[in-house]
């Protein structure tokens, strides 16, 4: 397989016994399947000081797959065991050591956002995703966090010691080392989520009118802030979904007791004949929308392309869209939304002029 020979390539390359035409055939492979940038870089990061005689090629291309194994495995196989494995069991037909990079390597390629995805570094208990990006992070007490983009994260300096708080606003995945003597709790807009060790995914823009927590795996509690203490216990694929309090300004004169914010529970189903859940696909880097007001697709199109989208026609704001974007530009994004809606746009820069 191709993908394969990039490995195999890259191994070649780290050993320094890579020919010309090698060096060729992978630039030429990289360029077909970009996804696996990651993998190059990571290769060429190690900094390994290993230069066994060239005239043992076989041993030196063996010790370089094990290299990159050892490399690459802690931060991957850690964060998504269950594809690692998966993608092991099925490469028996290529040597073990090449097996297990390979298994390796395309966990890597298919669970990173690339080649958007960056790794970033907290400063003073801060993490932040500006638009256009997206931002993978191991945090003190070693759970894992995936920031979408637009996404500003903050904590305590005892983070991981005495507490675990998060405050959050944007949109991001959580894989939750377990603590039962500290749990994990997040502040995101209108709701605080409530979590011993877990797999989960929040979205809570302050411009949203909703706020999304998603349970993959384990139990959350998330608890109402304007819910006047109402607690909601989620199982594994649940979406709870609250909206804010939009009382009329004659119903506020008339109550003296607070508007409770309102909220549903719904259970996760595949869309669009996938085989993952639209909530979390933007992790795979995949910008997925289904049914919702052109209005709100151009708020993430905004943040998912550093960009700023203006409509000049307000009866486009309402307009339905599904659709999922993954290695499209905001150019090709919004010229394919043209063939299915009715509308035109202008680019200057990052304005867009939708008419």
């Amino acid at each position: 397989m191709e993908k394969n020979r990039i490995l195999t390539l890259l191994a070649r390359k780290m050993g320094q016994v890579a020919t010309s035409a090698e060096l060729e055939e992978l630039n030429e492979l990289l360029n077909k399947y970009p996804e696996y940038h990651f993998i190059k870089d990571t290769s060429e990061s190690m900094h390994l000081q290993f230069h066994p005689p060239a005239t043992h090629e076989d041993a030196l291309v063996s010790r370089n797959w094990d290299h990159l194994a050892e490399a690459m495995e802690e931060p991957v196989a850690s964060v998504r065991r269950p594809v690692f494995t998966r993608l092991i069991a099925g490469l028996g037909h290529i040597p073990r050591v090449a097996a297990l990079v390979g298994g390796i390597a395309l966990a890597a390629a298919g669970y990173y956002w690339l080649p958007q995805h960056k790794v970033s570094t907290l400063h003073a208990g801060q993490l932040i995703a500006r638009n256009g990006e997206k931002v993978r992070q191991l945090l003190p007490d070693s759970s894992f966090v995936w920031l979408n983009a637009g996404t500003q994260l903050h904590y305590n300096p005892d983070f991981g010691k005495t507490s675990r708080e998060i405050y959050l606003d944007g949109e991001a995945f959580f894989e939750v080392a377990p603590d039962r003597n500290r749990p994990f709790l997040v502040h995101a807009g209108k709701v605080t989520i409530k979590v011993l060790g877990t797999s989960f995914n929040v979205r809570a823009y302050a411009k949203d009118s909703v706020v999304e927590t998603t349970l993959i795996k384990g139990k959350v509690e998330v608890q109402l802030r304007n819910g006047h203490g109402r607690q909601i216990l989620l199982s594994p694929n649940e979406k709870l979904t609250v909206s804010r309090a939009t009382p009329t300004t004659e119903a506020m004169a008339r109550s003296t007791t607070p508007v409770k914010d309102t909220y549903s529970i719904q259970p996760l189903v595949y869309q669009n004949d996938s085989t993952e859940y639209n909530e979390v696909a933007w992790i795979d880097g995949k910008l997925v929308f289904w049914n919702e007001p052109f209005e709100e697709v151009a708020e993430k199109m905004q943040r998912w392309y550093d960009v700023r989208i203006h409509f000049n026609r307000d009866d486009l704001k309402q307009e339905i869209l599904s659709g999922t974007f993954e290695h499209e530009t905001i150019d090709q994004a919004l010229k394919i939304l043209e063939l299915t809606t009715r509308f035109s746009f202008t680019r200057n820069g990052k304005d867009i002029y939708l008419q």
